[in-house]
């Protein structure tokens, strides 16, 4: 019977991160010029992804950029309208909505 063996330094090797998941860690590090960078990577190979829309949404939102932030909830909204996601994308907008600058909502 023979036995197989991995080539050596693949068995040790990680998996690729996603670009989804790479933004998601930048986010949670507070880098949300890296994960605004990882979300669109994402979201051009996957462009009706709605929780890299929410990802975007939030990192522009964190990075002050309101319509941008607006921009993607409202696309996640589109993409998902009856998840989970749908309602934290809504309550991104009430919020956005409520500290915009009058006349700029």
């Amino acid at each position: 019977m023979a036995i197989l063996a991995m080539p050596a330094g693949l068995a040790a090797s990680q998996p690729t991160k996603t670009d989804y998941e790479k933004g998601a860690a930048a986010f949670q590090k507070k880098d949300y010029f890296g994960a605004v960078d990882s979300f669109e990577n994402a979201l051009a190979k996957n462009p009706k992804n709605a929780n890299v829309c929410y990802g975007l949404a939030s990192s522009f939102s964190a990075l002050g950029q309101k319509y941008q932030a607006l921009q993607f909830y409202q696309q996640c909204l589109a993409l998902a309208p009856h998840s989970q996601i749908a309602g934290n994308a809504q309550k991104g907008i009430d919020y956005l909505q409520k500290t915009a600058p009058s006349g700029a909502k």
